[in-house]
Order: structure tokens, then sequence, then C-alpha cells
């Protein structure tokens, strides 16, 4: 077992077994894995967090808009 969502796809993709991950993240590190159907399946939520106490700068917020744009 892995805390490490990245090192458990990179095991899948190598044969050294199987694994239950994000769509999101086999469809960008993992795209030729199989997935298995007419299994359960449930809606994440993504979260952008960030420190309150640093300053708000202009790149923080091009990034915050960015991410709040992509509507996932």
């Amino acid at each position: 077992t892995s805390d490490n969502l990245e090192v458990v796809c990179s095991l899948a993709r190598s044969g050294a077994g199987l694994a239950i991950l994000p769509t999101r993240l086999v469809k960008a590190l993992a795209p030729t894995l199989k997935r298995v159907t007419d299994l359960p399946s449930y809606k994440d939520e993504i979260h952008f967090a960030y420190r309150v106490d640093l300053p708000k700068t202009a790149s923080m917020k091009y990034i915050f808009d960015c991410v709040r744009d992509l509507k996932i």
C-alpha cells in the first residue's frame, strides 16, 4: 500500500497489480490502463487551498481564476 497515488498508478501501469485511482490521475499519467466497468463509482471534489496569511499577488489571483474557470 502507499499514500502516494502516483506511485500506485505507476505500479499498476508496470503490471504489479490492481489499483483504485481517480479518473483524472489515470488520464494524466496512465491513459493506457484499462478501466473495469460495471463497478460503483462516486463523484469527488477538488479544493483549491492557499494560505490566507500570504500576500494576495497578481499571479496568485491569475492561478485562482484559471482553476475556478476549469469548472471540473
